[in-house]
Parts: C-alpha cells; structure tokens; sequence
C-alpha cells in the first residue's frame, strides 16, 4: 500500500498506489506501509544506511517524517506481509538499546502526536528481539523486550511535543507507521 519509497534525494518512483481500502484512506493520520516490496534505497538484501533516507508515506496530511538514520535494514516479505526486517545484533536488549542497535529510525513530528508502530520480532530470540524509543531530549519512553515473532503487535508512544523522536531496534521487523494528532 505504499505509493512510493522515498530516497536521500527527496526523489522517488511509484511502486503501487494505496488501495482505497487501506488505513491512509482515513485522511486523519500520516501512515507508512508496505503491500510488497518497495522501489527503494532500502533492497532486499541488508543494506548500510550511512546517510538519513526519508521514507515516503502512503498519505502525510501531518507532514510527519519517518527516515531510515544508522544500521543495517532490508525489505522483506513473508506470512506476516512485507516489513523492514532488522536482523539481530549480538547482545541486544532494552536496558542497551540506545547503544547495541542493529538499525536506527526517526519519526519527526511537528505537533504533539500518537504514535504506533505495527512490528513483529524476527529469528532466534537471544539476543532479544528488542525495540526503543527516545524523545528528543534521549530519554527512552518506550520499549519492548522478546517480542514474539508469530504475529504482529502494537508499540504506541505519545510524542507530546514538535521533534524528532529515535527508533532503535534488533531482530524485529516493522510493518507500519502511524502518526495521529493529538
């Protein structure tokens, strides 16, 4: 369901239009999500993201940001849907993951907003499947610890104030993202 997958440029091709079935049709809410692998910076095979990649939005009526910053991602398909998949890194968990991450992500809202992101955790649990989130300021205000691999689940934050709020995460996989006014 995502038009396009964005780029370090800012430019970007069509890969698939949103159904108007999907969650973007809402209008309300800014929303990135994958019904097959995208055109993108971002293959199929683990790729080094050494400079921030904006991800494009199936719809953006908040002008949020959701951008690839640091790590190792690739798209993937399987039961689930299609996903960023992050491998594990060694020796991940909740109380490290500001630091022991196998990639980094950032939301940037421009008002306060609810948060979600639709995620599974990915391979072996040890190290732990393992998600972060820090505000503006580096203060972890969400986590997530052994996630379970066999369905997908919910991580909803609130993001109380305008900035750029940090995803740090291992052996997961992230389907979706939803920003909401407050």
């Amino acid at each position: 369901m995502l038009a396009s997958c964005g780029s370090t440029s800012g430019a970007s091709e069509s890969a698939a239009a949103p159904s108007s079935g999907s969650s973007a049709a809402s209008g309300n809410a800014s929303v990135w999500e994958w019904a097959s692998i995208p055109l993108s910076d971002i293959g199929t095979n683990d790729t080094v993201i050494d400079d921030r990649f904006i991800l494009d939005p199936v719809s953006n009526p908040l002008e949020a940001e959701f951008a690839a910053v640091a790590g190792k991602a690739k798209f993937k398909t399987e039961d689930l849907g299609t996903a960023l998949y992050l491998q594990n890194k060694a020796a991940s968990n909740k109380d490290n993951i500001k630091d022991v991450f196998q990639a980094a992500f950032e939301v940037v809202v421009k008002a306060p907003s609810a948060v979600t992101l639709s995620i599974s955790g990915n391979g072996d649990a040890t190290p732990a499947r393992v998600f972060g989130v820090f505000d503006p300021s580096g203060a972890m205000i969400a986590s997530v610890d052994n996630l379970g691999q066999d369905a997908k689940s919910e991580l909803a934050f609130d993001a109380p104030a305008a900035g750029t709020y940090t995803i740090k995460a291992s052996g997961t996989r992230i389907y979706g993202v939803k920003v909401e006014a407050k």
